[in-house]
């Protein structure tokens, strides 16, 4: 009987072995479910991050073009203002050489317009 005993309590302690192994496996797995809820919520948050960066892009595109636009018409705008400051200087020129003298005030409206035609708008001397 005692063979017997042995037997019963062996089959015992393996049960007892097969218990505690099953109870690490749910503590591991419990982790693992964890971590893939983590996984899952970090997943979820690039997904969110990607499509606000892809909204940004495409915002900042839109802007680059819409700047792109403003500084072409700029360029028209200046052009049209350096000729319109050309004609100017030439008029007062012309009209300062005929009459063969000029004001203060005249010699200084014309030393403003020049500066921003030569300096401002990069026209020439």
């Amino acid at each position: 009987m005692s063979k017997f005993w042995d037997f019963f309590n062996h089959l015992g302690q393996k049960h007892k072995e097969h218990v505690q192994r099953m109870i690490r496996m749910d503590e591991f797995l419990s982790g693992q479910r964890e971590s893939c809820a983590k996984i899952a919520d970090i997943s979820a948050d690039m997904k969110y991050l990607k499509n606000t960066v892809d909204n940004i892009n495409d915002k900042v595109n839109s802007l680059e073009h819409d700047v792109n636009h403003i500084n072409g018409r700029l360029e028209i705008i200046g052009s049209g203002t350096k000729m319109e400051l050309f004609d100017t200087l030439y008029h007062w020129k012309k009209m300062l050489c005929d009459r063969g003298w000029a004001t203060e005030a005249e010699k200084r409206e014309v030393e403003e317009i020049y500066k921003i035609y030569h300096d401002g708008l990069g026209g020439n001397g």
